[in-house]
């Protein structure tokens, strides 16, 4: 990830090959088939974005990971992340965090 000069350290955007690297260590694990899906969260701690998400989705429309598309959903849960789903002390999800994740995976699953 790219981090801006600010004292916040907020991620800007992802790297552009970031996405290429992932979707081609996909391609290469050779386990997919007809009845595996993939759901693809983005979840880095306190300043989680949705940039990952959105340059997957969009990379996924090209006609070379067309055939990729069919197997991975990108899920982007960044907007819900809001700072009293994580611990005080450090950038991990609290309860809350992971009731909230849950919960969009288990409403995605179901409308399969």
């Amino acid at each position: 990830m790219i981090l801006s000069a600010n004292s916040e350290s907020e991620i800007k955007e992802s790297p552009k090959d970031e996405v290429t690297v992932f979707l081609n260590v996909i391609k290469q694990a050779k386990i997919l088939n007809d009845k595996i899906k993939i759901i693809v969260v983005n979840i880095n701690g306190r300043k989680t974005t949705n940039h990952f998400i959105k340059d997957l989705t969009k990379t996924l429309q090209n006609e070379e990971w067309k055939e990729l598309a069919a197997f991975i959903i990108p899920l982007d849960v960044s907007s819900g992340l809001t700072k009293e789903k994580y611990h005080v002390l450090d950038d991990h999800m609290n309860a809350k965090g992971h009731a909230f994740v849950a919960s969009k995976l288990k409403e995605l699953i179901n409308n399969f």
